[in-house]
């Protein structure tokens, strides 16, 4: 994941150049360095529209917006564009819920909370909870764990599976984190596949290890956006 992180840095430090350039007048109104910033910052949000990936589509609208600024009669330098366009992205991805990758059909166990401080033991073979704003812990207990659906939006989630048994032809995590932090605290007997993704987000601890086919496979997916997600083996 650090490659990732890697990139998504020298992205962002591309992007903060061209801005502070524009605004300090280095860059013309219309030169091809800006022009070309905008048709890229406008493909990345398209194909995450696509993949109903509100929030960084949204960030990279405020973008455009914020280099073009001449043209839409905006002030560059408030934030208030990145405020309002993070919350178009909330919204929309709090509406459509969007299960990246792979469907996962949720079929119990719903638990949402906007609760602090608040812990909780869920289960069954599907589960599904999302944190809005708060601080919880959740301790998931299954004897035939098959997909789990995590949904943390300006929050700090903690989700233990070390109760866990996971389904023997393969479980999947899905975590989305929305400007927060989702800590995930998983056991050793199992084959990880570690498939999160980090827009304008990070990635730590543990990532892809096993290939033992006495172990069950489970698949994390997902992204992070504007967040953090931790994995951590106990």
């Amino acid at each position: 994941m650090k490659r990732k992180n890697i990139f998504w840095g020298l992205i962002l430090i591309f992007i903060s150049i061209t801005l502070l350039a524009d605004m300090t007048g280095v860059i013309e109104a219309h030169s091809t360095f800006k022009l070309a910033w905008t048709i890229i910052l406008v493909a990345f949000a398209i194909s995450k529209i696509i993949a109903l990936s509100f929030i960084p589509a949204s960030l990279a609208g405020a973008m455009v917006l914020t280099l073009n600024a001449d043209k839409f009669t905006v002030y560059p330098s408030t934030p208030m564009i990145f405020f309002a366009s993070f919350l178009l992205g909330l919204g929309l991805s709090m509406i459509f819920k969007p299960m990246r990758r792979k469907k996962i059909i949720i079929k119990s166990s719903k638990n949402r909370s906007f609760k602090t401080n608040f812990q909780s033991s869920i289960s069954g073979e599907h589960v599904h909870f999302e944190n809005n704003f708060g601080d919880n812990s959740r301790y998931v207990q299954s004897k035939n764990l098959k997909s789990a659906s995590i949904e943390n939006n300006l929050g700090h989630s903690r989700v233990y599976f070390d109760n866990v048994v996971f389904d023997s032809d393969g479980a999947i995590i899905n975590v989305e984190c929305n400007l927060g932090q989702v800590t995930l605290y998983l056991p050793s007997d199992i084959n990880l596949q570690n498939n999160l993704t980090a827009s304008l987000g990070s990635i730590t601890g543990a990532q892809s290890f096993h290939q033992d086919d006495s172990y069950p496979t489970v698949f994390l997916e997902g992204e992070s956006n504007l967040g953090q997600i931790d994995v951590i083996i106990l």
